[in-house]
């Protein structure tokens, strides 16, 4: 079977330190002596698809959380001006076990 032959390029203009670290990178590397397969290595490795995974369930927990604090927020303002609602404790004791849930949830996916 014949391999393909790499014909297309594609070109990135980093700054010097963005490239003293990549320089870095590609030295720790399997293949330091070659800059063009490092580059295949991360952009085509399942850890990268991975990585991606992750920061998009860390951006939701994350989302989640500044919720839970708006809430907590707004029922802390209302006991200091002496108003309190029936529910209020529950609902914050609810919407904190969801974040739990959530938090389980996100270190199965990660392991």
């Amino acid at each position: 079977m014949k391999e393909e032959t790499r014909e297309c390029i594609v070109k990135a203009r980093l700054t010097a330190n963005e490239y003293q670290t990549f320089l870095k990178k590609v030295k720790g590397s399997d293949r330091p002596d070659n800059m063009s397969e490092y580059i295949r290595a991360c952009i085509f490795s399942d850890d990268l698809k991975h990585s991606i995974a992750v920061a998009r369930e860390l951006k939701n927990l994350n989302y989640q959380i500044r919720k839970i604090g708006v809430l907590i927020n707004q029922i802390a303002a209302s006991a200091n001006r002496g108003v309190m609602f029936r529910g209020d404790a529950e609902l914050v004791l609810k919407k904190l076990q969801e974040v739990e849930e959530l938090v389980k949830t996100f270190e199965a996916r990660i392991e």
